[in-house]
């Protein structure tokens, strides 16, 4: 098996020998492994005939054999579409979850990446005036307003997400319409608006983005098991 990299190895020699250990009986003459400076963590994997195509995002570039070799295992077994051991999931997920990493791939999702939202003005609703007036009701007037927009689809499983290396809550443009209630956007940003409020919390390799205090400020939210109910008809109807 040859390995080629432009500045791989190891790397391209992990790749090739798991991927022989998952498919033991399928040809593997060279490995092409390549650094690229993707916008976060991506890991892209090509079978070309007997060529095995990697691109990896550079912030893996240095990492212990045994992260890569997890990570390979990882990548692979899904293109291989068979199951990889729990330990590797476990291993490479308590490397991303260092201090470090985490630091790491906010710059460069930050530094590289783009956000694609429309402005905060809507047909029937407008996210600077919702911001403010939660704002002031739950928060005092002291949260600094983040960009605000609308995604460029009508997503109906992701309503609303909150992008820390952007800085920016954007709520999915399927609210903005005829017959979705004030009250379900309220609630909708009010949650976005938490993730602020009550950062994600890391304990060793696990990573808590909806904390006890997050939920327990969540059901604060006026008429709150009432909004959930409305949202799931809306959700169903649709």
């Amino acid at each position: 098996m040859q390995v080629s990299s432009e500045v791989a190895d190891p790397a391209a020699r992990i790749f090739g020998e798991v991927y022989r250990k998952l498919r033991p009986h399928a040809p593997l003459e060279a490995v092409r492994l390549r650094f690229r400076p993707y916008a976060n963590g991506n890991c892209k994997v090509e079978l070309q005939g007997s060529l095995l195509d990697v691109r990896l995002s550079d912030v893996y570039q240095g990492a212990p054999e045994e992260v890569l070799e997890s990570l390979a295992w990882l990548v692979l077994a899904k293109l291989c579409r068979k199951p990889a051991p729990a330990q590797h999931s476990q291993r490479f997920r308590a490397w991303m979850q260092r201090k470090e990493m985490r630091r790491t791939m906010h710059l460069v999702r930050q530094i590289r990446g783009r956000k694609s939202i429309s402005g905060p003005a809507g047909e029937h609703f407008h996210l600077d005036e919702v911001f403010e007036e939660l704002n002031q009701r739950f928060f005092h007037g002291l949260m600094a307003r983040p960009n605000l927009g609308w995604s460029r689809n009508r997503s109906r499983t992701l309503l609303g997400h909150w992008d820390p290396s952007h800085n920016a809550i954007v709520l999915s443009r399927f609210l903005d319409q005829p017959g979705i209630p004030r009250q379900v956007v309220d609630y909708i940003m009010y949650h976005e608006m938490l993730h602020l409020r009550y950062p994600a919390q890391h304990e060793g390799s696990r990573r808590r983005v909806h904390t006890r205090e997050f939920r327990e400020a969540e059901k604060q939210f006026p008429d709150f098991d009432a909004v959930k109910t409305a949202l799931r008809q809306l959700l169903a109807e649709q």
